[in-house]
């Protein structure tokens, strides 16, 4: 059960140890797991329609994937506490002006901003960036989201056999 429970963690785990960078373009409604397969790029572009939630709090379960650890790196402690805690929809704006994202753009300019940031990491030479990508996510696994997910599963267990969560589920 642990084993599988922790796939999606070590997927972005792995995002991190691959040489080439990654870039995620935000749009409408990023929820949950989207958020944190954003969070697990190097680049994150977001159109201004974009709304960030993590919503599993209100869903009755406990945040996991490894979330708490990875949005802690990308946007520190307070601002993931109230993201998670609060469950309460993130706006473009204040993606921004926490570093979640690097650029905001026109929704209908997302794909061209996010060709244009492809444009400047391929222009690059891929030794020097393939090394950098290295150091940086090196940097980033210095507090890696397995030591602090190592619980996942049991929370999942936990919460997928109470009525609380079922409950929570309803209401939601």
């Amino acid at each position: 059960r642990r084993h599988a429970t922790g796939t999606w963690q070590r997927l972005l785990d792995q995002l991190g140890r691959i040489p080439q960078a990654t870039v995620a373009a935000l749009h409408g409604h990023v929820v949950g797991g989207a958020a944190l397969l954003a969070a697990a790029c190097d680049l994150r572009i977001a159109a201004d329609d974009a709304v960030l939630r993590i919503p599993e709090l209100l869903l009755g379960m406990p945040l996991t994937w490894a979330g708490l650890p990875l949005l802690v790196r990308e946007v520190g402690l307070p601002v993931a506490r109230d993201w998670v805690m609060t469950c309460r929809p993130v706006h473009a704006d204040e993606l921004l002006r926490t570093g979640f994202v690097t650029r905001v753009v026109a929704a209908e300019s997302l794909e061209d901003a996010v060709a244009e940031c492809v444009g400047e990491l391929t222009a690059v030479p891929p030794g020097p960036l393939a090394m950098t990508r290295a150091m940086t996510a090196a940097i980033g696994r210095s507090a890696p989201a397995m030591v602090a997910a190592w619980g996942d599963a049991d929370h999942q267990q936990w919460s997928f056999t109470e009525e609380e969560q079922r409950e929570a589920v309803r209401r939601y």
